[in-house]
């Protein structure tokens, strides 16, 4: 028998042990090749007769993996957790179904537990990781950790988020997503990856049954079990976990199935997996009926199809993913073609130095291939981005097209050509101006208007999506006045401040496109300020884009560029103020670049010169607030100052210090919340002040305190969440209250 034959043999098997044993029958009545069928049919009945050889297979005696027929765990109390039904296993861990007892309402949860025979040292401290990993992760598409700690029998264990949903690939069949919709999801995964990565973590075991997606189409992230923390990692679980190879093969990159080193490029590779996936409803590599000598062969030395090809070739529904609707990614067959071709097969590259250089820019890629715009993952000649050009433009291209014409067929057409090109250009020009009014009312004063208003967050994602595309096509020009270049410097600062910055706390919680819409704005304005006699304003907008630059790149870890910008702005503030002392507003800004500062600097772990540059800035507030009393917004920022001088306090082990700051902050976010019980961020800054009281309360061991403080800010944000579901910052501080 040839080796061709033999291996068409040994996929049948494998295919014909995947089914439940009352479908086989059926299967292999469809099988065409009369030869292939008798042998699968012997093999089967050699199976079905070796199953008395051992009571029990050898890894359930040995205790590496769970005797099925039973688990003892189903219908126990763990903690205040009561388990129904098992719903997944991993490499160390079991998860069940479980309902939260001694609780005023119903939540059911994920819980993680230790399996019986793998609690060794390794595995254990393993465990410890992926716990502490979760707590750590705060993320709208990463399952959030609720709850954790030691069972009565010593077994750790952790609680999360129950996601009830479909697994991606699943999901993308069941509801028949187009080629668009399955890009977007998959872009929300990246955005998930890259969070983890920006956090020193590399999820290890990416794969569609790990991403649940939700009803809503909201991808949920699971599973960091073999995750790796990129520093300060335990060696000897290293070593121990590269050892035993626990991946899944389908989704694991060269390196990593070879056991060399694992970085982020490895979880690009499997993302590139996923991507290929659900796209063609096929994996690069087939595994199945394969020895692991073949299997590493396989991924290390081949070269996969390009995908349009892998749905082109596409002739046995027996080799496609069960969960997967083949004939849904034939219809993507030209769409695939070309460049998503290119962008699936970059990630997929053997080298990890190949591949795209991070997660966020292989998501980048596939939103410029979304936008028409050229991608990275092909060269750009100028054949390939003038295609593009003609693709996004075609209108424009055509009457150009049409002028040239035009001009060849004579004169007296080119001067009729010209009129109509002035006449259009006029109506153009006032339908643009038309535009720009609409846009700068709607971004400017209607979002004012319902900005702090319980259930403002679906408005403001359209609005952000609609203005952004505006904004960006805008900004493609290069001949516009300085007046209408201002206008996109600050329409770009405000797309940002609702994505996830500004003073509002109902923001997106979309960080890193908050920053970009920030550095766009930031590129405009400087450009401004050097090329142009600039005003008095056109230095303060400057300075106050470095603080949301500076501000946004602390909270997603750049500390480097966040002391940086923070710095350039408390420098130009100063100079500002020293220039006009009676003015309010560059002493308020420059009191705003010192608590930018102070926050960079305290991250970094300068705790006495951030208090000190906390206290410049409170003094700040203080006069301003003492200037004019009814001023609200001078009077809350010296009560965010005090609170996060208590924070650092409090890091210094100085609760009495703290806590008489937060004290001191009471009252002024008391009032605001009293006067505006709409206003979500006037009611999340006093849910804020009652959680660092009762942080201070419980270090200082005045638990009564404590708890009193924690109940207030939990029936605030309560509030909060159930008047607003979407709001991100909401939702992740009601999680961690």
């Amino acid at each position: 028998m040839d080796q061709a034959k033999w291996q068409n043999i040994k996929n049948v098997m494998a295919a014909v042990l995947d089914l439940p044993t009352e479908k086989r029958a059926d299967f292999l009545a469809r099988e065409p090749d009369a030869e292939i069928l008798s042998e699968v049919e012997k093999l089967l009945a050699a199976h079905e007769n070796a199953d008395g050889f051992i009571d029990k297979p050898i890894l359930v005696q040995q205790g590496a993996v769970e005797d099925s027929e039973k688990d003892s765990f189903i219908g126990r109390q763990i903690e205040n957790y009561l388990i129904s039904e098992k719903i997944g296993a991993g490499g160390m861990g079991a998860v069940y179904l479980a309902e939260r007892l001694n609780s005023d309402f119903k939540q059911k949860v994920a819980l993680k537990i230790i399996r019986r025979g793998m609690d060794s040292d390794a595995i254990l401290k393993r465990f410890a990781t992926e716990r502490r990993i979760l707590s750590t992760l705060k993320h709208p598409n990463i399952a959030p950790l609720l709850d954790g700690g030691i069972s009565s029998e010593g077994l750790p264990f952790f609680v999360m988020e129950f996601v009830e949903g479909l697994p991606l690939n699943q999901f993308c069949a069941e509801k028949n997503l187009d080629l668009e919709a399955r890009l977007k999801i998959f872009r929300q995964i990246c955005s998930a990856v890259d969070y983890a990565h920006k956090n020193l973590i590399v999820h290890r075991d990416l794969k569609p049954s790990n991403v649940i997606v939700t009803e809503d189409g909201t991808p949920k992230l699971l599973d960091f079990g073999i995750a790796k923390v990129l520093e300060n990692e335990d060696s000897e679980t290293t070593v121990t976990m590269t050892r035993e190879k626990i991946f899944t093969p389908e989704y694991a990159s060269p390196e990593q199935i070879t056991g060399k080193n694992v970085t982020t490029a490895t979880d690009v590779y499997s993302l590139g997996v996923i991507l290929y996936e659900i796209l063609s409803g096929h994996r690069p590599f087939e595994t199945r009926g394969k020895s692991f000598d073949e299997i590493v062969k396989s991924i290390c030395e081949t070269e996969p199809p390009k995908p349009s090809d892998a749905v082109t070739n596409f002739k046995d529904a027996r080799t496609a993913d069960k969960s997967e609707n083949p004939q849904s990614a034939i219809r993507n067959m030209q769409s695939l073609r070309g460049d998503l071709d290119n962008i699936v097969l970059k990630a997929l590259r053997k080298e990890p130095s190949e591949r795209y250089g991070s997660v966020q820019q292989f998501s980048e890629d596939i939103s410029r291939f979304l936008g028409g715009l050229p991608i990275l993952a092909r060269p750009q000649t100028v054949k390939y981005r003038f295609g593009k050009y003609v693709k996004r433009h075609r209108a424009g291209v055509f009457a150009a097209a049409l002028v040239l014409l035009s001009l060849v067929g004579g004169i007296s057409v080119a001067t009729w050509q010209a009129i109509v090109a002035r006449r259009e250009r006029a109506r153009a020009e006032q339908r643009f101006n038309e535009v720009r009014k609409i846009a700068k009312t709607v971004l400017f004063e209607y979002y004012e208007k319902i900005k702090e208003m319980p259930g403002a967050t679906e408005v403001s994602e359209k609005m952000v999506t609609d203005s952004l595309e505006y904004l960006d096509n805008l900004a493609n020009g290069s001949d516009y006045s300085i007046d209408l270049q201002r206008e996109i410097a600050v329409a770009y600062r405000k797309v940002g401040d609702i994505q996830a910055g500004g003073k509002s706390v109902n923001n997106l919680g979309q960080s890193q496109a908050a920053l970009k819409s920030y550095q766009k704005a930031l590129a405009i304005q400087e450009k401004i300020v050097a090329e142009n006699s600039s005003t008095t304003q056109d230095h303060q907008l400057l300075g106050n884009l470095m603080i949301n630059v500076a501000a946004t790149q602390e909270s997603t870890g750049d500390l480097t560029g966040s002391e940086s910008y923070s710095r350039n702005a408390v420098e130009l503030f100063r100079r500002l103020a020293g220039e006009m002392p009676a003015e309010t507003k560059p002493r308020s800004d420059l009191a705003r670049a010192m608590w930018t500062f102070a926050n960079c600097i305290r991250a970094t772990g300068d705790l006495d010169k951030a208090l000190q540059t906390f206290r410049q800035s409170a003094e700040i507030f203080e006069q301003l607030t003492a200037e004019n009393p009814e001023d609200r917004r001078s009077s809350r920022n010296a009560a965010l100052t005090y609170k996060n001088m208590g924070a650092v306090y409090e890091l210094q082990g100085n609760f009495a210090a703290a806590l008489e700051l937060y004290r001191k902050a009471l009252p002024i976010d008391a009032k605001n919340a009293e006067d505006e019980p709409n206003n979500v961020t006037a009611q999340m800054d006093l849910s804020f002040t009652y959680g660092s009281i009762a942080t201070a309360s419980v270090n200082s061991k005045d638990n009564e305190t404590a708890l009193e403080n924690s109940l207030k800010k939990l029936v605030i944000q309560e509030k909060v969440v159930a008047s607003d579901a979407k709001n991100a910052f909401a939702r992740s501080s009601l999680g961690s209250s």
